[in-house]
């Protein structure tokens, strides 16, 4: 069975003042930019001196914008501060990622290959530039339903019914911003068994950044598999158009510090599953990728 890299629905930083996609690269905010506008002017000092005399409130990512002179309070030195800096008297440095990227979204049984009454576990990897966006809270979210909610990038679901479900996930970080992914439409279906391995799942940490593409120098790509039924001992073996990358064993993964360089079309990656017992009732499933440039 053949499968194509297509983790990627749209995933979108859902921000107060609009909406930014996860594809361009958001600018961050820089030191004594207090009104949030992009810029550093006599505005941002102004609305300082109006904070320091409670005549206005901030949101959090005020609060640490604010803060010029990086002494973790607010006070007129900091309205002065970025006068000066506005005057080109002095500078000011620093600057804040408030956003949070979805990796990946991914579950240990492949849509189609996940039975009603098994528990899934989904998984969702994310990142932030810095550790001020941090702590992270995730939802979880099945059929619009909220399921779960915490500090945890992973939740397991068990499905009563065979059907069709929308999956999603949502992260909000520190600052209130939120990365959410389009929704997963699953696909769950009647218990089945078999005397030979089956492969579950077959899944990749990093999302692509075009459909099933990822770029050359990215690095700690891995693939991972996951293998039900037979005798229930299983080992992999992982290759790359026909060739051994990693020979059988228990390891179920294959990272790939640097993904190949050597052109610029599809690959294939293999994983191969048989029962350490016996080494007999293979089963195998391929994963195509793109390289670019």
């Amino acid at each position: 069975m053949k499968k194509i890299i297509s983790l990627v629905c749209v995933f979108m930083l859902l921000l107060s003042t609009g909406i930014i996609s996860i594809f361009a690269v958001p600018a961050p905010f820089f030191a004594g930019d207090a009104n949030l506008d992009g810029n550093r002017t006599i505005q941002d000092a102004t609305v300082v001196q109006k904070y320091v005399a409670k005549m206005t409130d901030f949101v959090l990512l005020q609060k640490y914008v604010a803060d010029a002179d990086n002494d973790e309070e607010i006070t007129v030195k900091d309205a002065t501060l970025i006068q000066k800096a506005v005057a080109k008297i002095e500078r000011i440095e620093g600057e804040i990622f408030p956003y949070v990227f979805f990796d990946g979204f991914y579950a240990n049984y492949d849509s189609g290959k996940a039975m009603a009454g098994v528990p899934v576990t989904f998984t969702a990897n994310v990142h932030s530039i810095g550790d001020k966006s941090k702590p992270f809270t995730f939802e979880f979210y099945v059929n619009d339903e909220l399921i779960d909610k915490g500090s945890e990038e992973s939740f397991t679901y068990t499905f009563a019914e065979a059907g069709e479900y929308d999956v999603k996930i949502k992260c909000i970080n520190a600052f209130d911003y939120t990365a959410e992914n389009g929704e997963y439409e699953y696909v769950v279906v009647e218990p089945y068994e078999s005397e030979k391995p089956v492969i579950k799942a077959f899944y990749v940490n990093q999302s692509s950044f075009n459909d099933y593409e990822f770029h050359a120098a990215d690095y700690n790509i891995t693939f991972t598999a996951e293998a039900i039924f037979g005798k229930g001992d299983y080992e992999y073996a992982f290759l790359l158009d026909g060739e051994v990358l990693r020979d059988y064993s228990e390891e179920n993964s294959y990272t790939f510090d640097d993904m190949p360089d050597d052109r610029e079309e599809e690959y294939t990656l293999t994983v191969r599953v048989k029962d350490s017992s016996t080494g007999e009732n293979f089963v195998s499933e391929d994963y195509s990728f793109r390289v670019v440039f």
